[in-house]
């Protein structure tokens, strides 16, 4: 989908997605890129077709438990490799915690040091 508002980051971390059509289906993937607007998950087992709902289920790791929390998108871009998602409306707290995931993915890509409790299971390429 061309005409994108937002720049994607190359972050590679593994997701969940959930396709609740006619058969539901959960799969795992991995992230190519990601925007505030959308991710490119590669998963070659989930078949959710062009403008279906799905839920992007980001697994977050703190000091002493992990913790998730779920995004829907709108299948943008299906593809031999995986997915092209748009988010669309979430609540509240999964988009707060989203915003605190992508700002966390671009302080590792710039080199910046964090300061809080967050930590991502993820590669962030840097840029030097």
């Amino acid at each position: 989908m061309e005409g994108r508002f937002n720049v994607r980051i190359p972050v590679k971390t593994f997701v969940g997605i959930y396709y609740p059509g006619q058969l539901a289906a959960f799969a795992y993937g991995r992230t190519r890129d990601i925007s505030f607007g959308g991710v490119y998950v590669e998963a070659d087992s989930i078949d959710a077709p062009n403008n279906a709902i799905v839920y992007v289920r980001f697994m977050l790791q703190h000091q002493a438990e992990d913790e998730s929390f779920m995004m829907p998108a709108l299948v943008a871009r299906p593809d031999a490799d995986g997915l092209g998602l748009m988010f669309v409306d979430s609540d509240t707290e999964d988009s707060n915690m989203f915003i605190d995931f992508l700002r966390c993915q671009l302080d590792v890509m710039l080199g910046r040091e964090r300061h809080d409790s967050i930590g991502f299971d993820s590669e962030v390429e840097k840029r030097a």
